[in-house]
């Protein structure tokens, strides 16, 4: 609790998150629409109308977390195993497999699907994908990625106070938390690249949202993770 962890990371209830808006990505209409947010632990977050990003987490205990985690894995590593047979199986499209601090991220860059149906859990389902992440999903109608680290990471406190913040006095102490917390974050990266598996060529709209995703997230640098 003390670090911000409360069993449940994706603070969701009943109703869709209200969130910060910082962003817009493509074209309103397009199948690829995107929304940046700022979620309530201060993160931005990649918010996709039908571009599906699955988040997979290691076993407890399943090895090492973060950066040097990542060298240590191997291709025996059973969740990024059962991550490359899902992807056999859905083998006429093409997935981008990142490391995450936690596990593991897929983006699926050829499929468009739609967040609340059945056919998405299953799709999500079939690679291990977190039980609390697909339901987040359903409930907010879109898909999600995390762009930036969480504080409790690397050793913030939460936000001072919750969007929206109508008092002045509130936004200015939010700011004040907001500049620790960016500097914070230019020593880390959110997730890492790890490989691409098939071939088929991504769209426009989808090749400005994994840019997005890749640039601020700093998937291809050698910082570690949060």
């Amino acid at each position: 609790l003390a670090r911000g962890e409360s069993g449940d990371e994706y603070f969701y209830g009943r109703q869709p998150l209200r969130e910060e808006i910082l962003r817009s990505l493509g074209e309103p209409g397009e199948t690829t629409e995107s929304l940046v947010t700022r979620n309530r632990y201060g993160a931005e977050v990649l918010n996709t109308a039908r571009l599906p990003f699955v988040d997979v987490d290691s076993p407890p205990g399943g090895g090492s977390s973060g950066f040097f985690g990542f060298f240590k894995k191997d291709k025996t590593d059973p969740t990024l195993v059962r991550i490359r047979e899902a992807c056999a199986r859905h083998g006429r499209n093409t997935f981008r497999v990142y490391r995450t601090c936690a596990g593991y991220r897929v983006l699926a860059t050829d499929l468009s699907l739609d967040p609340k149906s059945q056919a998405t859990q299953d799709f999500l389902a079939s690679f291990g994908s977190d039980p609390a992440f697909m339901k987040l999903c359903k409930i907010q109608g879109s898909f999600r990625a995390r762009l930036t680290p969480k504080p409790w990471r690397m050793d913030l406190p939460l936000p001072p106070n919750q969007y929206p913040r109508d008092d002045r006095a509130d936004q200015a102490e939010f700011e004040t938390w907001l500049k620790e917390y960016d500097r914070a974050s230019a020593g880390f990266a959110t997730c890492k690249f790890v490989e691409s598996i098939g071939s088929t060529r991504p769209s426009t709209e989808t090749r400005v949202l994994v840019e997005e995703h890749d640039r601020v997230t700093r998937a291809d640098s050698d910082l570690p993770l949060a």
